[in-house]
């Protein structure tokens, strides 16, 4: 079996779910929880792939990232995490 495969090469990639990744002012952005509070940190990306997203720049990998944030999630609003998972 021959198989061609194209694409681009990540090493090192912070992946998250493009769930997590909301449009505000035509910028995506993530919100992070710091201090129980929903932080929107405005990101750049780069390849996407099964669902997931790559992160270039404004995401560190130690930040807890609010995946699939509920409307009522907005910028410096005071959240409380029921499940936390690694």
């Amino acid at each position: 079996v021959s198989l061609r495969l194209q694409g681009e090469e990540s090493r090192d990639a912070l992946m998250i779910p493009e769930s997590a990744v909301l449009e505000i002012q035509g910028r995506p952005v993530v919100f992070v929880l710091e201090r129980e509070r929903a932080l929107a940190v405005p990101i750049s990306l780069g390849s996407h792939h099964g669902g997931m997203a790559e992160v270039v720049d404004g995401l560190r990998e130690d930040q807890w990232v609010i995946i699939d944030p509920p409307k009522e999630v907005t910028p410096n609003r005071r959240v409380r995490v029921e499940d936390r998972t690694s």
